[in-house]
């Protein structure tokens, strides 16, 4: 299990879920649209804009990574 502490919360990769928005350190909210084995497909909430369902908009990165750029789960707009 890959745990990462940032501030008072621990995100690991096994804990993160679909349909979830997470802020990382840089205060972008990213929410989680699927899974694709050890990927995280999400789209990006920036400057209040709500995230797009248009797929072209979509982007990728592994669990373990996505999980050390968030430091905390928000609410979802």
């Amino acid at each position: 299990m890959e745990a990462v502490r940032c501030g008072a919360m621990h995100i690991t990769s096994e804990s993160l879920t679909v349909g979830r928005c997470y802020r990382t350190t840089k205060a972008e909210v990213l929410k989680i649209v699927s899974f694709d084995g050890s990927r995280v497909i999400y789209v990006v909430e920036r400057n209040g804009i709500c995230p797009t369902w248009n797929k072209a908009a979509w982007r990728a990165m592994s669990r373990v990574d996505f999980a050390q750029q968030v430091d905390r789960e928000v609410l979802c707009r």
